[in-house]
């Protein structure tokens, strides 16, 4: 067993993307990479060994920047497991990126639990 103290120190792995209160329900990861929905920037993001802005990345930042003005308070990821993919609800729509294939596959306007 160790012993518990201060830390002495702590690292920044990236100051141009982040997470608030707000957004915790959009923090998901998989087996090796972790999501979210960074509600300033509005745009997802995910991290493996370095911070990537994915929606911008994968060229689906037009989706959100068009969207904007809709109400994005209460955003939503989850990780489907079985077909490895991301769900993020948005906007009253669900932007799916397979893993797999790396790639933004579908849209869909039904809920999570028909993707479990």
């Amino acid at each position: 067993m160790g012993t518990g103290t201060v830390l002495a120190r702590y690292d920044y792995l990236d100051t141009t993307n982040g997470d608030s209160i707000i957004n915790d329900k959009s923090i998901v990861n998989s087996a090796s990479t972790l999501y979210w929905y960074d509600y300033n920037k509005n745009e997802l993001c995910a991290i493996n060994n370095s911070v990537m802005e994915l929606s911008k990345v994968k060229q689906v930042q037009s989706y959100f920047n068009s969207n904007e003005d809709l109400d994005r308070s209460k955003p939503v990821s989850l990780f489907n497991k079985k077909y490895n993919e991301i769900w993020f609800k948005l906007f009253d729509q669900s932007l799916v990126f397979n893993e797999q294939l790396n790639v933004f596959t579908s849209f869909y306007t039904h809920d999570y639990d028909h993707a479990l």
